[in-house]
């Protein structure tokens, strides 16, 4: 059977969210969701927002409510990641919602954007910060089967993607694990309840370094198979994702010798979702910091791991985000990482945390195998059903 085609304005309606005023201290914390892209993409259902507003600030049209059913589509920024919303909820301007006529089911249309993200970026426009506005999405063909076919698609997808999601929990826990471990040993780096001397970030470093202005980098000296660019949407869960098809040559990596990461350093997203970040391994040893990025280079008072979990650990991301610049997106500047205010306790305890970490980490290895082997499965029924 043929599947038809029309743009998205054709089949859904697209409507933006945004922010309530900040100094407005009513309208945040009440109980409605108001996603931020740091919520998105991990699960196909969206049931909880890590930040909230007030049905006031809905009433005084400060904060849009989507309906359930709506995809919530990531524009500025990382460009593509999506939700289907479990309930009424609202969600800032980075994001667009899509609420599909009756011919679509919400978990095809959820599927299709999971499969044509690179096609959502490339209509993006090309600034330092990417954006897709909603003019440019109503534009965008969308392909789709009959209704009962969409469904059958969907049942399937859904039954690659609960195995998926079963081993991304267990990864999951393995993560609250190390949280739990790290409070035991340090308690809140915020809080700082057990006395630790308290130094900004930048006495705990030899080097911050912002990733390179847009100007330096330019879309024709992107090659594929060359050396990656860490940008923020290759942090994943405290690791690197690298997109093989922007990279760069030697030539041009010896141009840009100052934004090289080196084991040890710490990659961290400047723009976006604060606190996403990831140890250098000896595996990314020598690749480059993105323009979205900044890297850190821990002097001897900090283990990098401790200062990775310092620095994605919920309370410092929210200071992070209070700081940061920019309304339309949260930015980070060099001023901004150096005078961020960590706690610093003695080696001899980082050193013992570290050890435990690597004995968890031997125990993680396993379990991202099998993550692996879900995953591949789940892009392969994709591939199947989209191609």
């Amino acid at each position: 059977m043929r599947w038809k085609s029309a743009t998205l304005g054709e089949v859904c309606s697209i409507q933006t969210g945004k922010t309530p005023p900040t100094k407005v201290v009513e309208y945040f914390g009440g109980e409605v969701n108001w996603f931020n892209p740091s919520d998105i993409g991990s699960t196909q259902l969206l049931r909880k927002s890590i930040r909230s507003v007030s049905q006031k600030a809905v009433a005084d049209k400060k904060a849009v409510l989507f309906p359930t059913g709506s995809i919530l589509l990531t524009c500025i920024g990382e460009i593509g990641r999506c939700g289907i919303l479990s309930q009424p909820s609202s969600a800032n301007q980075q994001i667009t919602a899509l609420k599909f006529n009756l011919d679509i089911d919400p978990r095809f249309a959820y599927y299709w954007f999971v499969v044509n993200k690179k096609r959502l970026s490339d209509v993006a426009n090309n600034a330092v910060v990417p954006i897709l506005n909603n003019q440019a999405l109503r534009t965008i063909k969308f392909e789709y089967p009959s209704l009962s076919v969409q469904r059958q698609i969907a049942d399937t997808l859904d039954k690659a993607d609960a195995l998926r999601q079963k081993d991304q929990q267990l990864l999951q826990k393995y993560d609250e694990l190390a949280l739990s471990i790290f409070y035991e040993m340090f308690g809140d780096p915020v809080g700082n309840e057990r006395g630790w001397e308290i130094q900004p970030l930048r006495e705990l470093s030899e080097l911050i370094q912002i990733g390179p202005f847009g100007s330096l980098l330019h879309a024709e000296d992107y090659v594929s198979g060359g050396i990656p660019l860490v940008n923020p949407s290759h942090i994943r869960g405290g690791l690197i994702v690298p997109d093989l098809d922007l990279t760069v040559t030697e030539d041009k990596m010896r141009e840009l010798r100052n934004y090289v990461m080196r084991s040890g350093d710490i990659v961290m997203g400047r723009r976006g979702e604060m606190g996403r970040c990831a140890v250098i391994t000896s595996k990314e040893n020598g690749w480059l910091c993105g323009t979205g990025s900044l890297f850190i280079r821990p002097n001897k008072k900090v283990e990098p791991t401790v200062l990775g979990m310092f620095l994605s650990h919920p309370s410092v991301r929210d200071v992070l985000e209070r700081s940061s610049l920019g309304t339309t997106m949260s930015n980070l500047n060099q001023k901004i990482v150096s005078n961020l205010q960590l706690i610093a306790p003695p080696k001899s305890v980082q050193v013992m945390f570290v050890d435990a970490m690597q004995s968890l980490s031997k125990q993680v290895q396993v379990i991202n195998r099998s993550v692996h082997q879900s995953s591949q499965l789940f892009q392969n029924l994709l591939s199947q059903n989209f191609s």
